[in-house]
């Protein structure tokens, strides 16, 4: 009788430890699985994050660009008005009025104009990416021969670098070449302030323009 009834205590201490067990585990995987969505959750927010980051981060930057643009175009227009107050009294009876005039836009989808970008940016050792950002301001001036001062702004190597870049070549219906108008391509980023992005932009345009102009002061010779 004692030994039966030791085996039924045995038994049902057993019993017990199984229902026992059981339901700490249930807490167990309950809490595994609350944590696995808690994980994935702070995965999603971190990756809407990051993507609004970009979003941001790509919105400065065309915002930078917009505004180097804008910055070229007044200093293209200046040169415009003092060119167009000097030269159109020099026009030659026989031809059209010479003057000086820009051009703008924030697309470079024509084929004229992508192979020349290229061609400069192969010659000052980088690749020109204008799926990422593309404009460009075109000075010309119409005289004897057309010559064209341009400045394309657009992305700076193969995929999202992050860094925009501005070129400047010249071309003239007098010469079949493309030449650059710049020793060096210049670059900015979103991180730079952009006091300080205008500051060095104003000194690279100076530099192109000296360059650009003299090319054409030497070609009417």
């Amino acid at each position: 009788m004692f030994v039966k009834l030791q085996k039924n205590a045995i038994l049902t201490a057993i019993g017990l430890e199984r229902q026992v067990q059981p339901n700490g585990h249930v807490d167990q995987i309950i809490t595994s699985a609350v944590e696995v969505l808690r994980g994935e959750l702070s995965e999603e927010k971190e990756k809407k994050k990051k993507e609004e980051e970009e979003k941001e981060r790509l919105s400065q930057l065309k915002e930078y660009a917009y505004k180097l643009s804008e910055f070229t175009s007044q200093r293209f227009n200046e040169i415009c008005e003092s060119l167009n107050f000097q030269i159109k009294a020099l026009t030659p009876s026989d031809q059209f009025t010479y003057n000086a005039s820009i051009t703008s836009s924030y697309s470079l989808t024509e084929e004229s104009f992508l192979y020349p970008i290229n061609e400069v940016a192969e010659k000052l050792k980088y690749v020109a990416n204008p799926d990422k950002h593309s404009s460009w301001v075109l000075l010309e001036i119409d005289t004897k021969d057309k010559f064209g001062f341009f400045v394309s702004t657009h992305g700076f190597g193969h995929g999202d670098t992050g860094i925009l870049a501005v070129s400047a070549f010249t071309v003239s219906n007098a010469s079949v070449l493309i030449d650059s108008a710049t020793t060096e391509v210049f670059q900015f980023n979103h991180a730079e302030p952009f006091e300080n992005i205008k500051e060095r932009y104003a000194d690279w345009l100076e530099s192109s323009l000296t360059i650009a102009l003299a090319e054409w002061k030497n070609q009417l010779d």
